[in-house]
Parts: C-alpha cells; structure tokens; sequence
C-alpha cells in the first residue's frame, strides 16, 4: 500500500522517528516531528496504534481478522511485543498473564483494535481484501485522502519491507530499486478460509473480548 501511495504522494515506510516517537517510559509522542510530516503519508509500526488518537489527520489501518493474525504473527516478535504490550495495553484489556502464547498474539491483535476504535478519521481496510482488490481499495483510499488517482499499479505485486525500503528516513522511490524482481510475492488470500480455532481458545476469545465488532473475526 505504501508502496503505491508512493506514486501520488511523498511517502515513508516506518522512518526512525516513527519507530522512536515513543520510547520506555514515555507516554507522549513527539508532535514537532508529526507536524514536520503533516503532508507526507506514513506507515507507522502496528505497535504504534496505541498512539492513533493522539496523531492528527486522517488514517488508515490494514488489519487481519484474529484466525489470520493466529497464522501469520512472527513467533520471533513475540517476546518484544510483550514489552510494548505491557507499556500500551488498552484499558479494556484486563489480562496481563496468559495461559499460553495463542492468547497473548489474540489479546495483541486485540490491542491494537481497540486503539484503531478509539480513533476517528479511519478508514479499515481487511487486509485479505486489499490483496484481492487492490485496484478498488486504493481508488477509495485515494478519495478518502484527497488524492489524485493512481495509475501505475505495476508495483502491487512488491514486497518493500524486503527491499529494505522499511524503517527508512527516505522516502520510498520503486524506480531506485535494483533487480526489483526478485521481490515479487504472492499473498496467501485463502488463509483463514479452512482454519478453525480450537474451542478452548474460542470460548476464551469469546469471553474475553465480546465487544470487539464480529467483522474483525
């Protein structure tokens, strides 16, 4: 998406001063810098949602429904999420201490919802869809920004994390990528279609966080 937007706009891809608007202990971003970016579009890090009703402008998050989070969240992230949990977790989440890792990537998943629904501005794009429908899905970003129209979708089929255009201070630019090629990827859009939860985890999902809005299951 970034990587689109790009085209139409000047763009970064989680800078550094993204990454480091809040650090331990701090409960307040860096505004001078928002306000130095206030006409660029950023990707900020998902464990930044926390910050969404404090960032002006308007937004928006690509999510997973919870089973596709259940299948794609890094296990390698897992302890470094914990810590920012601890730090960011939402006052309708209760929990602190988990019987096992599924619930903890389920009551992650679940912080960042509840901060994106705190937040106004926001258009919610279900990341599946947007795979499927890139075309159709950035016409209405593009409305809901105030943007011209995008018209070269060549490099949709991209991976810019990849390209290490992520966590950098320059904005993205898909004509310096060299051998470009070999970032192609190919989303798996069917991954939550055959998967089912088990019911000890389903039944405390379903205890947990019944008032998360069922389009996010």
């Amino acid at each position: 998406m970034a990587a689109l937007l790009s085209g139409v706009n000047e763009t970064y891809s989680e800078p550094s001063w993204a990454r480091n608007l809040v650090k331990t202990g701090q409960t307040l971003p860096n505004f001078k810098t928002l306000e130095d970016n206030k006409n660029n579009i950023i990707k900020f890090p998902s464990l930044l949602c926390f910050l969404s009703n404090m960032i002006f402008g308007k937004k928006v998050f690509l999510y997973q429904k919870l089973f596709s989070h259940l299948k794609t969240i890094s296990k390698k992230n897992i302890y470094y999420d914990y810590e920012y949990f601890l730090l960011t977790k939402h006052n309708r989440i209760k929990i602190t201490n988990f019987d096992n890792e599924e619930q903890f990537k389920v009551s992650l998943w679940a912080n960042r919802i509840y901060w994106m629904l705190d937040s106004e501005n926001v258009i919610w794009v279900d990341s599946k869809n947007f795979f499927k429908n890139v075309e159709d899905v950035m016409f209405e970003i593009c409305i809901f920004f105030d943007l011209d129209k995008i018209k070269d979708f060549s490099y949709k089929k991209y991976h810019v994390k990849k390209m290490g255009m992520n966590n950098s201070d320059i904005p993205l630019n898909m004509h310096n990528i060299k051998n470009i090629n070999q970032f192609i990827f190919s989303p798996n859009y069917e991954i939550d279609l055959n998967t089912k939860i088990e019911d000890n985890l389903r039944l405390w999902v379903e205890k947990k966080f019944k008032d998360i809005p069922q389009k996010f299951f």
